[in-house]
This record gives structure tokens, sequence and C-alpha cells, in this order.
């Protein structure tokens, strides 16, 4: 009689739209090795099927796009964060973050930021 539930439950279509209870699960992560450059290591997506050509030129498209969307990837991400950064000289004034910490203020009435210090000494080019 278990077994007859069982099956009844995972063919039965409305049990399987409302909650997925044999969900197959993921694949294990497997680590990759750090590239030290860009363009250095290649990734493919898996999909198809795909047509190919005798040359096979649809494999050699899919790559030929994949790298130059890795490429136009990193230049705008090197675009986009050089804005985000501040160069911090001594004498400057700086605040600094709060994290939410629980007060007697409500969300809105608690300050976001402390401040404003002097930079008195950089340690390193960083933010």
């Amino acid at each position: 009689m278990y077994k007859d539930t069982k099956n009844f439950v995972r063919s039965c279509t409305i049990c399987l739209s409302r909650k997925n209870a044999f969900k197959i699960p993921p694949a294990p992560h497997q680590p990759v090795e750090q590239s030290q450059e860009p363009g250095e290591t290649c990734h493919i997506d898996i999909f198809g099927p795909l047509k190919t050509t005798p040359k096979e030129q649809i494999f050699q498209k899919v790559l030929q796009n994949l790298k130059e969307q890795e490429a136009s990837h990193i230049n705008l991400s090197t675009r986009m964060t050089k804005p985000h950064h501040y160069d911090y000289k001594i004498g400057y004034l700086c605040f600094i973050k709060t994290p939410n910490i629980k007060s007697n203020l409500s969300p809105k009435l608690r300050p976001k930021f402390e401040g404003a210090y002097r930079v008195v000494e950089c340690f390193s080019n960083a933010s």
C-alpha cells in the first residue's frame, strides 16, 4: 500500500504542480582553479541539440561568442568599479558606515554613518 501511495503521488499532476517533493538534488560543486589572466580559461554552456555543419562551425562560433562576451564583461566591470573607489589622502574627512545595531530608535531615525573622522595615516592604496 505504501508503494501504491508513493507511485500515485509521483504521477499526480496536481501534487507535482503544488510541491516538487521528489526533487533531484543538485550536483556537488567542484573546485575550479583560479585563472591568472583573462582568456586563460574557457567555459562552455551545454545546450542543444545543435545542428552542426560538416566542419563543426557552430561550436567554434559558440566558443568565439563566449570569449567576446567574457572580454566585454571584464571591460564593463572595470569601467563600472572605477567611480566607486575613492583615494583618501592624509587630512581628508570621511564617514564610516555603521552596521544595523539594535537601538531604541526606529530604522528611519538610526544613523547610517559615524563621523566625521580625519585620515591620519594610510596603510595601502586599497580602498
